[in-house]
């Protein structure tokens, strides 16, 4: 490191590769990022060996490094007999900063699939900070969880508070809370073991109220559990307490292809383009919370009203970095 001062997480610092290569770099990502160099950046990542030594007792036929498949670019981790293939992606060197434009992700994504490949693309601060929870996610969509299955037939629906909402979420959707004004939670033996939340409106997607359209913000379950049937059954009370006409909903395709939605009945409407996210403190944040009206408050004297939102943040020396985007899913209600 050629850098002898550290103020900030948004402070550049210098550094000089054992190659001899000279270039910046922040110091979240010199930490976690296991690939310190640029020029460098063939070189596998911390993050990434982790994911492949947790997948490989599983699947002898794992491995990594691809450049086959796809060619010329290159995939992390390839299961063939899963037709799974699995992309780590630090978020520094995954940034626009760093090249990779708005449709990196999504290429990668589509040219996956026309060769009859699901991809899943982890982000590194999922893994960082949501690591047990993301390791249950991969071996779940790989079909070798270990969790305890219950049936939703022998699980409660019953309201619950925000609070408690929020709390589950935190711990077990990868996204973490909401503002969902509906929340429901499904216990097994007094156990709070998944949660459906809903909301009328969502300022986030631009919408406004209108009565009976309804968003089916999140849901997920303890990954300790694999609870058969019970988004339909959450799914079928909220409809029952509160009969909507319509309600949509979003799946990320980084993680799903909506296969939820589909048994559930929903009808894939379309896809939306990649969404943007800036990097803040070694963590991706909505774009929503820097909006340029919110800007100078968060930037004070680095805020300039004739940029745009995107061009002050970059001037603030923030990155971001883009996702593979949502397919959105839509349910006519019929009462």
């Amino acid at each position: 490191m050629l850098s002898t001062e550290y103020n900030s997480q948004l402070d550049k610092l210098q550094y000089k590769c054992p190659k001899g290569h000279i270039g910046t770099v922040r110091f979240n990502d010199w930490m976690h990022s296991g690939t310190r160099c640029n020029h460098c950046a063939h070189h596998v990542s911390v993050g990434e060996s982790e994911v492949y030594n947790l997948l490989k007792p599983f699947f002898s036929d794992a491995y990594q490094s691809d450049r086959t498949l796809i060619s010329p670019r290159e995939l992390d981790i390839v299961i063939s007999s899963k037709k799974i293939v699995i992309e780590y992606c630090g978020l520094y060197w995954h940034s626009e900063a760093n090249g990779k434009s708005s449709s990196y992700h999504l290429e990668k994504l589509e040219a996956c699939n026309k060769i009859g490949y699901r991809l899943i693309t982890i982000f590194e601060d999922e893994w960082v900070y949501k690591n047990d929870l993301v390791k249950a996610m991969l071996l779940n969509k790989l079909g070798v969880s270990q969790a305890t299955k219950i049936h939703g037939r022998k699980c409660e629906v019953k309201e619950i508070e925000a609070s408690v909402k929020n709390n589950f979420l935190d711990q077990f959707h990868v996204q973490g809370k909401d503002i969902a004004q509906i929340s429901l939670g499904a216990f097994y033996n007094n156990e709070l073991v998944s949660v459906m939340t809903f909301s009328s409106s969502n300022i986030a997607h631009g919408k406004k109220v209108e009565e009976g359209v309804y968003e089916l913000n999140r849901f997920c379950s303890n990954p300790v559990y694999q609870v058969t049937g019970i988004s339909g059954k959450l799914l079928s009370y909220f409809i029952k307490h509160y009969n909507p006409r319509f309600i949509s909903s979003y799946s990320d395709r980084r993680w799903s292809e909506g296969d939820l939605y589909d048994k559930l009945g929903f009808k894939f409407m379309h896809n939306s383009q990649p969404n943007y996210w800036y990097i803040v403190e070694g963590k991706r944040k909505h774009r929503y919370n820097y909006r340029k009206n919110v800007l100078a408050k968060k930037l004070g004297s680095g805020f300039n009203e004739k940029l745009t939102e995107k061009d002050n943040m970059i001037l603030n020396g923030y990155e971001f970095v883009y996702d593979c985007g949502n397919s959105k899913w839509g349910m006519e209600v019929s009462n």
